[in-house]
């Protein structure tokens, strides 16, 4: 497969996850009384799809390398959490919480550097990227610090944490991930010199 095929199907991936995750958060936000049982397994089940994206991205290397800079780590990551969730979701449940603030907390300041990079690279929607890595942050930091007593509660507020953190990997996925026919950003150059007689 040509490289510019292969970054296109990651950003179809990236692009495919990031909505089921806006999709899946806000299905959270309007049942928050769903069982955190199958609210775990089905965080994990998105976890590793998204662990398995990044991944793939990461290996792509995409014209720009702006959206997977940090996704060899971070996609691992979250295909690790993702198995733990779907094999031992009630030992997950207790911390649930505190590992999606990890997580939406993480991509968000990854994002974050994504959009100083997009600024640097001329790209004229970094601020688009930037105020929403602001959002995601703040939703994980929320996450972390904030004592849900009641469970509907925090399930809204980890509705509310998705919604953002998928439009704004959809955003980079738009705005950040450059697919072209010829994927030339590592070329070399040769000059030779030629004395003439």
């Amino acid at each position: 497969m040509k490289k510019g095929n292969s970054v296109l199907t990651v950003k179809i991936g990236y692009i495919t996850v990031s909505a089921l995750t806006v999709l899946l958060g806000i299905f959270l936000i309007i049942r928050p009384e769903i069982s955190l049982n199958v609210i775990c397994r089905i965080l994990g089940a998105v976890m590793m799809a998204c662990g398995a994206v990044k991944l793939a991205g990461y290996f792509s290397k995409d014209l720009y390398r702006l959206a997977f800079e940090h996704d060899l780590i971070f996609g691992t990551l979250l295909c690790v959490i993702g198995i733990a969730a779907l094999v031992r979701p009630v030992k997950v449940i207790s911390s649930m919480h505190i590992v999606a603030g990890i997580i939406i907390l993480e991509e968000g300041i990854f994002k974050m550097r994504t959009a100083v990079d997009a600024k640097r690279f001329g790209l004229n929607k970094w601020h688009i990227i930037t105020v929403l890595a602001v959002l995601t942050i703040s939703a994980g930091i929320l996450l972390l610090l904030h004592p849900f007593e009641a469970a509907q509660t925090m399930t809204v507020i980890l509705g509310a944490a998705m919604t953002a953190d998928g439009i704004l990997n959809l955003c980079v996925a738009v705005y950040a991930i450059k697919v072209t026919k010829n994927q030339f950003i590592e070329a070399e150059y040769h000059i030779e010199e030629r004395n003439d007689e």
